[in-house]
Formats: structure tokens, sequence, C-alpha cells
């Protein structure tokens, strides 16, 4: 009985820690800061996409997919004015340490999206500041 009780206590502490309601890797909680042209400061959640730019701002319901230390995949939904539709997307998120011109930042992150079927529409690149 003991045995099955400390089992129960390990795996519901686990399930806990690996919650999908947070990032495996702390970073993927702070706000990028967009290096591409075409990107906007994003803050990644594993329930969210926030997006913003000149005070213009665009959320996005999620799905975590993926969640490792170096990677995060989203599977976001949300309106599109242009199209005048919901649409949804794939988005991964890799993490690098920072190799180039790194004054500012510490860390830098590629955007991969990807449509439902997985084929790429865009690559950006952001950076985490550093503290």
């Amino acid at each position: 009985m003991r045995r099955l009780l400390l089992f129960l206590v390990v795996f519901v502490s686990s399930c806990r820690i690996f919650s999908s309601e947070e990032f495996v890797n702390p970073l993927f909680n702070e706000t990028l800061k967009p290096i591409s042209r075409m990107a906007w400061t994003t803050q990644l959640s594993p329930t969210r996409v926030r997006i913003s730019n000149a005070g213009y701002e665009v959320i996005k319901k999620c799905e975590l997919l993926e969640n490792a230390w170096e990677k995060v995949s989203l599977k976001c939904t949300f309106f599109n004015p242009l199209s005048n539709r919901d649409v949804t997307y794939i988005y991964t998120y890799q993490i690098f340490p920072c190799k180039d011109r790194c004054s500012y930042a510490k860390w830098t992150v590629k955007e991969y999206t990807a449509n439902t079927n997985g084929q790429i529409n865009g690559i950006a690149w952001f950076f985490i500041p550093k503290d």
C-alpha cells in the first residue's frame, strides 16, 4: 500500500511539473523582440501568442504541440481581417545562444510558420534582451 501511495505522489507531482500550462524552458516566457523586418514583438504562452506593433495587437488562441527545452510548437487560430475568416497555423520557436552582435541579447529565437499541412510559410528571427 505504501508503494502505491508513493507512486501516486511521485506521478501526480511529475505531471504537475511537466504540465502543458508551463514551458519546460522558462526563456520562452520572455518577450521576443523582432530582428526580422516583418516580425512583431511577441509574447508566448502555452495557450496563446500575443503579437504587437505600433499600437496594434493580435492574440492567437493556441494548443501546445511540443514542449522541449530548445523548441516549442503551438497550433494557433486567429481571425485574419484580410481573408475575413479564422485561420490556423503551426508556429515553432527554436532558441539558440546568441553568437553574433550580442551586446544587447543573450539568446536568439527562430520562428517557423507553417500551415496545417506542414508547409513552411515564413521564418522570422527574434532576440531575448539581456537583463
